[in-house]
């Protein structure tokens, strides 16, 4: 296993024993709504909720194929959580356009206008612009291998990317 997963699998460890999971053979409906719900009152979204809860289930079933779990709260145990509710808040286009073509006098400002913008126009992730090298652009064309899914991605340039870039 990578660094990453293993300190994710230390993290549900001491989160598990913090809610006093002894064994394995412990976990159950009731235990695990408790262990749910004390997330969330240390202030945890659902979406991080919901994705502990299938990493955790993940090792059961990793634990099942090599026989050392037989229970199945995998498959029973109901993640289904409420989505978070409220108004999604975005720039139209108009608003976009404005900052876009807004004259700051200050160039630092200027420069994470230009980021932020780019990030609008292009659809691309923050991380994956970091990544971003002159080399990745071609033809008017951006390739990048996204951080987050490790997909290769091919993203036209428009005029405002290219405007930006230049």
């Amino acid at each position: 296993w990578s660094a990453g997963t293993l300190r994710k699998w230390r993290t549900i460890q001491k989160r598990l024993e913090e809610n006093n999971f002894t064994c394995i053979e412990d976990i159950n409906d009731d235990k695990l709504s408790t262990y749910v719900r004390n997330l969330m009152q240390k202030g945890q979204k659902n979406s991080s909720t919901h994705r502990e809860l299938r990493f955790l289930f993940t090792f059961f079933r990793w634990l099942k194929r090599k026989g050392k779990y037989d229970g199945k709260i995998f498959e029973t145990f109901d993640i289904r959580m409420k989505k978070a509710e409220g108004e999604i808040v975005f720039l139209t286009l108009d608003e976009l356009l404005k900052l876009y073509t807004f004259d700051f006098s200050e160039g630092r400002i200027a420069h994470i206008r230009d980021v932020f913008c780019f990030l609008c126009f292009s659809g691309l992730r923050f991380s994956d612009l970091q990544k971003l090298k002159k080399t990745d652009v071609k033809n008017g064309r951006m390739y990048v291998t996204t951080q987050k899914t490790s997909e290769a991605i091919e993203v036209e340039l428009n005029k405002y990317t290219a405007e930006i870039l230049e």
